[in-house]
């Protein structure tokens, strides 16, 4: 990669994470301020999550519709940042919950719920998934780092069922699952063509 095309990148990873952070900092300060309570915050920084994670798994399908070359490189290269972003707002929208219920023993009672345990569990599997986003992680795990980061699938696919549950199947919840389900078949079908 050039000078010039990484120093882009790496602009492009500032702002990226600037506006995250102004993202964040919007659902958190009024809340600190006492100018509103955490539930609040429950419906905006969940959206935030499953719509990174959402952008996270479009990577690998897109970069099949792009040509060789800078930009394809960007989204690629962005995807680690996008995905630990999606875990940030995802830890900030369970924590929020927690805040939110006030007490341990309504979260734990609210895991009988699966509108409930489907979040909790879409964030644990996240969970490693973040703890082994880095380059040392990935030469330390060696072959078994891809199937770590393949939890990310079954991680999306609990946060929207949890997504579904709690806003009852929006236009946005079907949307992102149908835009998502369409990418994967055009690289299933672009797979399944190219010549083994």
């Amino acid at each position: 990669m050039s000078m010039a095309i990484a120093d882009r990148l790496t602009l492009v990873r500032l702002l990226f994470w600037l506006v995250a952070l102004a993202g964040a900092a919007g659902l958190v300060v009024p809340v600190l301020a006492e100018d509103r309570e955490w539930r609040h915050m429950l419906e905006p920084s969940g959206q935030a999550a499953i719509l990174l994670l959402a952008v996270t798994l479009a990577v690998a399908p897109v970069k099949k519709l792009l040509p060789d070359g800078s930009l394809q490189l960007w989204l690629v290269r962005l995807r680690r940042d996008i995905g630990l972003a999606a875990f940030a707002f995802a830890t900030l929208h369970m924590a929020g919950t927690v805040f939110a219920l006030g007490r341990l023993d309504y979260v734990i009672q609210g895991l009988a719920w699966a509108s409930m345990w489907t979040g909790w569990a879409g964030w644990a599997l996240l969970v490693p998934v973040a703890i082994t986003s880095t380059g040392a992680a990935h030469r330390l795990l060696g072959h078994t780092w891809k199937p770590v980061q393949r939890l990310t699938w079954p991680a999306a696919a609990l946060s929207a069922w949890h997504w579904y549950l709690q806003s009852h199947g929006s236009s946005l919840f079907w949307a992102t699952v149908g835009v998502i389900g369409a990418l994967e078949l055009v690289r299933i079908g672009l797979a399944a063509r190219r010549p083994h």
